[in-house]
């Protein structure tokens, strides 16, 4: 845990001003010096410098995909959310876990007012969704752990609306304060609600997802990366990476993130 955390604060850390150095013998003048150069001329020590430490604005958000193929990896990835806010928090940065699901299958009460209205083409989507917080960014994780326990109820797990979950999660990180912001998706598959897909044009969520996700890329304000569990998800998204997730979790996984990010993140471009 501290060498990972050591890890992150290299990446996510940039120079802030913490104050100034005295007594230097270069820099800006320090008029509270200059008293000293009338009975000691060859003193040299009359500047101050800025001094920078590195620190960690920095919100990272993982958003997670709660549909039904998810519960095969979920106990590898609590784990590893654990870990990650863990080692961010030590790093100095702020972390928030989120979910996304439905809340039903295949569609619900906006299913049946679409077939009370006489099914019209193109309805767009037909279920309703279910957004969950499973810690803000807030919140330390040691006080978040009951809250991010519940990610491992089954009854959570059912369809999902990819596109739509993206934008309230960036919605989420626009109105923190952080300067730096982070937002990583774990999904194991492509967007799916079978009442929205049967009754849409073909790959409507799918291009949706797209849409959203090129929004936010070419916006800029947010860093977006994916991780995808047994899958490739470089579909949607320009920064992804494919994991097998161990039963137990090895030090190479957190170096493969750690390599996406600082590669593709906002220092090296």
């Amino acid at each position: 845990m501290p060498r990972l955390a050591r890890d992150l604060a290299a990446i996510l850390s940039s120079p802030e001003l913490d104050g100034w150095n005295f007594g230097e013998e270069s820099g800006h003048l320090d008029a509270k010096r200059l008293t000293r150069l009338v009975t000691s001329p060859e003193y040299r020590q009359i500047f101050r410098r800025e001094r920078y430490q590195p620190k960690s604005n920095c919100l990272v958000t993982f958003l997670m995909d709660n549909t039904g193929s998810m519960k095969t990896h979920i106990a590898s990835i609590a784990t590893l959310m654990e870990i990650m806010c863990r080692a961010l928090e030590q790093a100095g940065a702020s972390t928030e876990v989120l979910g996304f699901t439905t809340r039903g299958w295949q569609g619900g009460k906006i299913y049946k007012q679409w077939q009370r209205r006489g099914k019209p083409e193109n309805p767009g989507r037909l279920t309703e969704l279910e957004h969950i917080i499973y810690k803000d960014a807030d919140t330390p994780i040691k006080r978040a752990r009951l809250d991010m326990a519940a990610m491992l109820k089954p009854s959570l797990f059912r369809e999902g609306i990819d596109g739509e979950a993206l934008l309230w999660a960036a919605d989420r990180m626009t109105a923190r304060s952080e300067e730096r912001r982070i937002l990583i998706v774990l999904s194991d598959g492509c967007p799916m609600e079978t009442a929205t897909n049967q009754n849409n044009p073909e790959d409507y969520l799918d291009n949706h997802l797209q849409q959203v996700a090129g929004m936010l890329e070419t916006r800029g304000d947010i860093e977006l990366y994916a991780l995808g569990f047994g899958l490739d998800l470089s579909t949607y998204y320009r920064h992804s990476l494919a994991l097998e997730l161990p039963e137990r979790l090895e030090n190479g996984v957190f170096k493969e993130i750690l390599q996406m990010i600082a590669k593709y993140g906002r220092r090296s471009r």
